[in-house]
């Protein structure tokens, strides 16, 4: 079922609206955010469609909800939620017997309340997310859903913003936190409809939890970046190269060939 990502786009502007900081701008755009979700889950449409119906909602998360100067991160912010609108669902759509959407989702959120220097914007996000983790492990009961997704992606990225005004290089850092989120569905894509490592995965308790670590030490790399207080350009070029090997690495070992044995395979099929 998705609905994990409704609660935790309710808790998260009930948190949001409770602390005062539930700008009225942000709400249009979550609202937006959530209505192309909607759209993208019932008409069953790909990833590049659902990125393009987060665009209404990117757009008005750029210029309309407070978001601190430059420009170049408001336009990064609304660029990072068009873009994760569509990859979080991806993978929490297609790793949903896993439950590995609301978990990364929950592990996302810690390594960006890690990383940016006012975290409390990401604090409660935390709190919105981890008990929503619950519905994905250690039984899967719900998935995030493509409003749930588009909801998070802006949640995240409006997060990073705000909490990295004053430490720009932050700000990049801090939207690589998506981590396994921005590097598996690429792989989906360049594998051409074969399965990458995630799906592969046998369905058993501590499968999400080893990959919960994995995010989680992409989270940590993103947080080592945001703590050397390097410039945006300098985090961008570290956090590209890193998300670049990422993906190699998950694609060649996505292509290694499955162990199981003939007759397991003609079992399967």
């Amino acid at each position: 079922m998705p609905v994990a990502g409704l609660l935790f786009a309710a808790a998260a502007l009930a948190g949001y609206q409770r602390t005062g900081h539930l700008v009225p701008g942000f709400a249009v755009s979550i609202a937006l955010l959530l209505t192309g979700g909607l759209i993208g889950e019932i008409a069953r449409l790909p990833v590049v469609p659902r990125m393009l119906l987060a665009a209404p909602g990117a757009i008005v998360l750029a210029t309309e909800s407070a978001l601190p100067d430059p420009v170049w991160a408001r336009v990064f912010a609304g660029a990072i939620t068009l873009l994760s609108a569509g990859l979080i669902d991806s993978l929490d759509r297609r790793c949903r017997r896993l439950g590995l959407g609301p978990l990364l989702l929950a592990v996302t959120t810690v390594g960006l309340y890690e990383t940016v220097p006012d975290p409390d914007f990401a604090l409660l996000l935390v709190g919105a997310a981890l008990p929503v983790a619950l519905l994905g492990w250690p039984v899967p009961i719900a998935r995030l859903g493509g409003p749930g997704a588009a909801a998070a992606a802006g949640f995240l990225a409006w997060a990073d913003a705000v909490g990295g005004r004053g430490m720009l290089g932050t700000v990049v850092a801090g939207g690589a936190c998506l981590g396994l989120f921005a590097v598996e569905p690429p792989v989906h894509l360049l594998l051409r409809g074969r399965q990458t490592v995630l799906e592969k995965l046998t369905p058993r308790l501590r499968t999400p939890v080893v990959v919960s670590f994995v995010q989680l030490g992409l989270a940590a790399a993103c947080t080592r970046i945001a703590l050397g207080n390097r410039s945006p350009v300098q985090a961008g070029e570290i956090t590209s190269i890193g998300l670049l090997l990422a993906i190699i690495a998950t694609y060649v070992v996505s292509e290694r060939p499955s162990r199981l044995t003939p007759r397991s395979r003609q079992a399967q099929r």
